[in-house]
């Protein structure tokens, strides 16, 4: 089988594995099954299932990443040991803590107390582990200081804002979604953003902000915007292509984009940077590659990802 076929066969699975795990990440789910390599994009890029081998990744910002039996995002470490799953609710009873975060007493009375989730610094210092923590007021868009001011399945990241967690890809942004047959689609995606308080990198859902694939491609009539020079366009649900701007990183073409960006004209699809290209006149490509592109995952003909030539070994 040529590369080309592997990479139409890895689209289709990806899409395929999408629309089986919407909203089914949960704290019973973590002791094995699927688990989710790309931060934005379709959050069902492999079906692999949890190893017991310890395995550890650094991060942009230098803490360490323990990914045994992990299940989801590795930014969130949840796994059967960890004491609950960031995207879901959780109570005093289940975390074993007082609804301030003291001590649990099973007499008090407050068993379903509601806590949150929160990717917080483990006891190694540079590991990262989802605790529970006492909860506030704030729903996603609120104004935040620190993470025990936003409600239960949120973080207060960037500059001040309450955003939902999805630890379980981007379906964790849309569990409200309307019938999707229907052409109805979240206005939100999955990414990376920095905790206020913490400055770890978490998965949480943000509004998307339409943009056209490489700028200059594209039916101009689109509502689509331009990306800020700190920005790229990528397309970041990849069940019908939906666009956004997303911020510039660091890795390569070819480099895990799980905990980190891809660097401009890069999108990150089934947890690796992958190449955009105009597929009428493929100048992004290298030498040997082919420009490859069709729906659902490029709406627009003229755009496509960088693989190698078909008739490639």
């Amino acid at each position: 089988m040529s590369h080309h076929s592997v990479l139409v066969l890895t689209l289709a699975s990806i899409l395929a594995a999408g629309c089986s795990v919407r909203g089914e990440l949960s704290q019973s789910s973590v002791n094995g099954g699927q688990t989710v390599h790309n931060p934005y994009g379709s959050d069902a890029s492999s079906d692999a299932s949890a190893t017991d081998e310890a395995t550890a990744e650094t991060s942009d910002t230098g803490f360490l990443v323990q990914t045994a039996a992990t299940q989801g995002s590795p930014l969130c470490n949840a796994s059967a040991l960890t004491e609950c799953v960031p995207d879901m609710p959780t109570t005093a009873k289940d975390c074993h803590k007082a609804p301030d975060g003291g001590a649990f007493d099973p007499e008090a009375g407050y068993g379903e107390a509601s806590l949150g989730c929160h990717i917080v610094r483990g006891s190694a210092g540079n590991a990262v582990t989802p605790a529970c923590l006492p909860v506030g007021p704030g729903l996603v868009g609120s104004s935040c200081r620190q993470s025990t001011d936003c409600a239960p399945g949120n973080e207060c990241v960037g500059t001040g804002v309450c955003r939902h967690y999805c630890c379980s890809g981007n379906h964790a942004c849309g569990a409200d979604l309307p019938d999707a047959e229907a052409g109805a689609w979240p206005g939100q995606f999955c990414d990376i953003q920095l905790a206020l308080e913490s400055q770890l990198p978490v998965p949480v859902c943000v509004p998307l902000s339409p943009c056209r694939l490489l700028d200059d491609v594209g039916d101009p009539s689109v509502d689509a915007g331009t990306c800020a020079p700190s920005e790229t366009c990528a397309v970041v649900w990849a069940e019908n292509g939906a666009t956004s701007c997303v911020p510039v990183g660091e890795a390569h073409a070819g480099e895990s984009c799980e905990m980190r960006h891809c660097a401009a004209g890069l999108m990150c699809l089934g947890g690796q940077c992958l190449t955009l290209c105009h597929r009428a006149n493929p100048v992004q490509c290298a030498r040997g590659q082919t420009c490859t592109g069709g729906l659902p995952v490029f709406p627009d003909p003229l755009v496509g990802l960088c693989d190698r030539a078909a008739d490639a070994n």
